[in-house]
């Protein structure tokens, strides 16, 4: 016979593993417009009411036709990121869940949708942020291709009132060093700052960015940095510079080990047995890199690169090229006689 205690204990068992507690579901919550200046980071925040397995951001009209961009997988694969813009090097997702652009650019405005997924209920919720991404007020030219030895000036024009002006030269702004800064505000018009000290860099009213005399360092991205004097804020855009090193007048391009007869070709004597040389040309002073080529200084034939087959003179047992401007082997073959 059971007593009243099993009895209150039993009952108490089997209602505990009946009593099912409801789960709270999950609310999303994002920005409803967000703008991002082209050319620089951003992020689009997403929140999340509690802890969740996954985290997607979409790109699309709607969340069917939306394509996934990045996966943060908080649960399976301990916060591992994956998806086409991480791999491509173009979006990351931080901890708190936000969307990370790692450079804006225009093509990236549209609709993005956050959503994530709950291991507890097997649902997705999900919230969408509408994306702009604005050209800077900053006006600048995107690339400059100066001599070298040249003065350079990078065009950088703001129409706002301006505390300060900053120039910077790196890959990307984050990690850009600064060059140069204009004060317009506590000591009107004192240029400081490295390269100003140096004397390589100057900034003129005008806010461009002036280079003295550039050099093959030179090359590279700047940054031109216009804080508003109303708001505070930074505004930014760049442009890319590609110093080049034009030729002298005499030809710049050189061939190993090889004696001039007097006119623009380069004649090796070769000895008659069977071997295997190499001919090697280099441009000299010049910049960026040139496309070579070799041109038969017979038949005007150019050579693509690898050809080993030519037919030489072997009754001088010498071959002639002009105008030579990329590596190539030639192989002597055959028996021929010898040279007197």
């Amino acid at each position: 016979m059971l007593r009243l205690f099993d009895v209150v204990a039993l009952l108490a068992a089997v209602l505990s593993l009946s009593v099912a507690y409801p789960v709270e579901e999950i609310v999303v919550t994002t920005e409803p417009e967000v703008k991002l200046q082209q050319g620089l980071p951003g992020s689009v925040p997403c929140s999340v009411t509690r802890k969740v397995s996954v985290v997607f951001w979409k790109k699309g009209d709607t969340i069917d036709t939306a394509t996934t961009v990045v996966i943060l997988d908080t649960f399976y694969n301990n916060g591992e990121i994956s998806g086409p813009g991480f791999e491509d090097g173009e979006f990351t997702v931080a901890s708190n869940y936000s969307l990370i652009f790692t450079t804006a650019r225009s093509e990236d405005s549209g609709r993005y949708f956050c959503e994530v997924y709950d291991d507890e209920t097997g649902v997705l919720y999900r919230n969408y942020s509408d994306v702009t991404v604005f050209d800077p007020p900053v006006i600048t030219d995107k690339r400059r291709v100066v001599a070298y030895g040249d003065q350079a000036i990078l065009r950088c024009r703001y129409e706002g009132a301006v505390y300060a002006v900053y120039w910077l030269k790196g890959d990307t702004y984050t990690d850009a060093d600064r060059l140069v800064v204009l004060d317009l505000y506590y000591e009107i018009g004192e240029r400081k700052g490295p390269g100003y000290d140096q004397g390589w860099y100057n900034i003129s009213d005008d806010h461009s960015l002036v280079i003295s005399s550039t050099r093959i360092r030179d090359s590279g991205k700047y940054f031109c940095v216009v804080s508003d004097l109303a708001t505070g804020r930074l505004l930014i855009n760049s442009t890319f510079v590609d110093v080049v090193a034009f030729a002298d007048e005499l030809s710049p391009i050189a061939v190993e080990n090889c004696r001039k007869n007097g006119t623009d070709r380069c004649v090796y004597y070769i000895a008659p047995s069977e071997s295997t040389i190499q001919l090697k040309c280099k441009v000299v002073g010049v910049r960026p890199a040139v496309n070579l080529t070799w041109i038969d200084a017979f038949t005007g034939e150019v050579l693509p690169a690898g050809k080993t087959n030519r037919t030489l003179d072997w009754e001088t047992g010498l071959i002639s090229v002009y105008r030579v401007t990329q590596e190539i082997q030639v192989r002597m073959v055959g028996v021929p006689r010898r040279l007197s």
